[in-house]
């Protein structure tokens, strides 16, 4: 029996959350680009019909029959037994062990690719999860960013004389980055040089045999790294680069105890005003705007720490709060920009609060810890973020998610 026999829309409320115009916060100018994307993978029209309808049956029955967009809600881990997400079970084989991947870099997998046979674990994609994939707005707007993403640091790179310098920070396995570097270096632009900073093991490791797999893999240097430290992930472009700049010979300033000191204290930290991207598309929309987070000795005073905001802020796989502070929103997109070389630019991602099946997302899926934004929300914090550069903003037609595209001055 389908999900549409055993729970006919008759008989469920219509939890739809229509758009609503956010009250301004921010006068921060910026330039809107409504982008008309082409998606390869969505089925024919009754196909896609039948189930986008399914799939607001299982959204309108909500969590446990509460059905409210709430991104406050405390999710440890997924509930299979919340009747949607169990109907959904039984509907799509190979669904639960996607849930397992969630909410990891290879669950994005399938959902940039849905006709691959194999999830990224190496286990069954039924072809009926294959065809959600395809047709879900989660699915399309994964696709639809991926699109814009390309787009701009395309455009960007070729216009430059130089080769180009990326980082990406959070990057999972950075599918859009190495396709787009892969294309760029089937046109004959020089390939840029990609850096991959994430703090996942597992998701570099994939990212890695993507690259390979596209023919890019020397062009690509890895680092594991936590780049959510309140104080920064920037140093000195110039400082402690001894050992690439002279072949592995220290010099004698380096040798130094204090030189080697900054050395050990740089070697986590990232060349600052040095990338011609930096790409964060991924990350801000699980992040609070504020800080959060205490020190092992505040917590053993039970002292609160005032600039810090106090939420304890867990998720299995994602994120475990550990004994030091994190950087939210705020700080790691103004830790981020000082990476971007003048000239060059920010590249940020945020799942839209107007997404149309949030509901879906948040209490079907139970995909953790999303904060959809507005773009004046993100405007915002921008501004608090003392982020001056010139702001373009890009949106598609699924209506996921915004991009934004902040150019430093030169």
């Amino acid at each position: 029996m389908s999900i549409a026999e055993q729970y006919p829309t008759g008989n469920l409320e219509d939890s739809s959350h229509s758009a609503r115009e956010p009250e301004k916060t921010s006068t921060r100018e910026y330039e809107l680009h409504h982008v008309e994307t082409h998606d390869p993978y969505i089925s024919d029209e009754v196909t896609f019909r039948r189930i986008n309808d399914q799939l607001e049956i299982l959204a309108n029955m909500g969590l446990y029959g509460d059905s409210s967009i709430d991104i406050a809600r405390k999710r440890k881990k997924i509930d299979r037994e919340n009747p949607a997400t169990a109907a959904l079970i039984t509907e799509l084989p190979s669904f639960s062990d996607w849930l397992d991947l969630v909410p990891t870099a290879a669950a994005l997998d399938s959902l940039y690719d849905p006709h691959k046979a194999t999830l990224a674990d190496g286990k069954p994609l039924d072809p009926k999860l294959s065809e959600w994939f395809c047709n879900i707005v989660d699915g399309r707007g994964i696709r639809s960013r991926a699109e814009v993403v390309r787009g701009i640091m395309m455009t960007e790179t070729a216009a430059l004389d130089n080769r180009a310098q990326w980082l990406s920070l959070a990057s999972g396995a950075a599918q859009p980055v190495i396709k787009t570097a892969k294309l760029l270096t089937e046109q004959g632009t020089l390939t840029p040089a990609v850096t991959l900073v994430d703090v996942d093991a597992n998701s570099l490791k994939l990212a890695r045999q993507y690259a390979d797999e596209a023919g890019i893999g020397d062009h690509l240097k890895t680092r594991r790294m936590n780049i959510l430290q309140p104080r920064g992930i920037d140093r000195d472009e110039r400082s402690y680069d001894t050992l690439e700049s002279t072949g592995g010979r220290l010099s004698a300033a380096a040798l130094s105890i204090r030189g080697l000191m900054g050395m050990v204290r740089d070697g986590n930290k990232l060349p600052r005003n040095f990338y011609d991207t930096v790409e964060v598309v991924g990350l801000t929309e699980y992040l609070l705007e504020g800080n959060w987070g205490k020190t092992k000795a505040e917590r053993q005073r039970g002292k609160n720490t005032p600039e810090l905001e106090d939420e304890k802020y867990v998720y299995d796989q994602v994120i475990e709060e550990k004994d030091k502070p994190f950087a939210g929103a705020r700080d790691f997109l103004q830790n981020a920009y000082r990476l971007v070389k003048p000239g060059g630019s920010l590249i940020v991602g945020n799942m839209l609060d107007t997404h149309p099946q949030l509901g879906f997302t948040l209490n079907v899926i139970q995909w953790p810890h999303i904060q959809p934004r507005s773009i004046d929300e993100m405007m915002g914090i921008f501004d608090r973020a003392e982020l001056d550069g010139k702001t373009d903003v890009y949106t598609t037609p699924d209506g996921a998610y915004a991009i934004y595209r902040i150019t430093k001055g030169r």
